[in-house]
This record gives C-alpha cells, sequence and structure tokens, in this order.
C-alpha cells in the first residue's frame, strides 16, 4: 500500500458561501505515536472533560484531530491558514465533515484496491500450484 493518496475537493461552505478546491494528500496509515497525538488534540479541544462533551462537539472535536495528524499536505487555503493547525474551517462546517468523508472514501479505495491485487496474486498462486 502506497504510504500516502490524494483526493480532491470542491466545496461550497454552508455558511461563507465560498469555494473551498483543492487537492489534499494524507497518510494511509498512523503509527502508534500519531495515533496518541490524535487523541491528545481531540481531548485538547474538548477540554477538561472530554467524556462529558456534546455528541455534536465530540464529533467535530474527532474530525479536527483526524485532519490535523492524517494530512500531509492541503491545497493553500488549509496550508497557510487556521485549517492546517486546528483542523477547523470556522463557520462553514461542512467543510470539515466533507473533506473528513473524501478522506475516508480515498483511503476506502485505496485499501478496496490493495486487496482486490492481493486476492487476486493468491488465485495466481493457488492456480500455479496445482499439480499438472
Amino acid at each position: 500500500m502506497r504510504e500516502t493518496i490524494d483526493f480532491n475537493v470542491n466545496i461550497i461552505g454552508s455558511s461563507s458561501k465560498k469555494l473551498w478546491t483543492g487537492v489534499f494528500t494524507v497518510k494511509t496509515s498512523l503509527s502508534y505515536r500519531e495515533i496518541f497525538r490524535e487523541d491528545e488534540v481531540r481531548r485538547s479541544l474538548l477540554g477538561a472533560d472530554p467524556g462529558n462533551a456534546n455528541p455534536y462537539v465530540d464529533r467535530i472535536a474527532r474530525y479536527a484531530a483526524q485532519l490535523s495528524v492524517g494530512i500531509v499536505k492541503g491545497p493553500a487555503w488549509y496550508d497557510q491558514s487556521v485549517y492546517c493547525t486546528e483542523g477547523l474551517p470556522g463557520k462553514d462546517l461542512n467543510v470539515l465533515t466533507e473533506v473528513v468523508e473524501e478522506m475516508a472514501k480515498a483511503l476506502k479505495a485505496e485499501t478496496d484496491s490493495v486487496s482486490s491485487t492481493a486476492e487476486a496474486a493468491q488465485a495466481e498462486l493457488k492456480e500455479a500450484a496445482k499439480p499438472a
């Protein structure tokens, strides 16, 4: 599996009505340290008692944490703004949500591709191993 993959977004902000477009590069897997960092970011956004956070706020914090750790490079508007450091798109919550959804789709497509390739290789090996 590749270490990073790219995906595109083309999103109109629900509040700003601004067009957010560009290419993101994301990691296909995280190290243990990165998994801990993602959780640390989530908890820091939620404050002293993250276990009692409002479910809506918890979802925002989870998405922001995923982006802050998973994204290697984003479009200029992301890399040069608070989006990159906090993963939060101001009032346009749909931008945050849609970037996370597109990231998940891209990661699933990569995983499915690797699985398909592995299954095909396994079938070839089984066929080649059959007695003549």
